[in-house]
């Protein structure tokens, strides 16, 4: 885990997109889910690989990556980090699943996320 003197601004050079799981009514009573952008359009972000596997799974391989997202802190109504593991990150078309969301140093400044792209949901 990162200080946040060791972050900054200089470090944002890929955009991404969060996306969260939304249930609109279908009009039938039941509902439909899908991914919206949250916010709208694209966030600045330091996005780095860690360490990728492959595993043999259903018969196939499976291969998996980590990486490390660094981002601007961004609260919810409460004070705590906007993005959960419950929501994605959409990067050159790849989806990666959140694993961890940190606030760096419980400083409000910086977001350290591990994310996973591949892993089977």
């Amino acid at each position: 885990m990162s200080k946040c003197c060791d972050i900054h601004a200089g470090m944002l050079t890929e955009r991404v997109t969060f996306e969260r799981l939304t249930r609109t009514p279908d009009g039938y009573g039941g509902t439909t889910e899908t991914w919206v952008a949250t916010p709208a359009g694209t966030v600045p972000v330091s996005l780095r690989p860690l360490s990728g596997t492959e595993a043999y799974r259903a018969m196939r391989i499976a291969p998996t990556a980590t990486y490390r997202l660094y981002g601007r802190f961004v609260p919810d109504a409460l004070g705590n980090p906007f993005y959960t593991p419950a929501d994605r990150v959409l990067f050159q078309g790849r989806y990666f699943n959140i694993l961890n969301v940190f606030d760096v140093e419980m400083a409000g400044r910086w977001i350290e996320m591990l994310l996973n792209e591949g892993a089977l949901s």
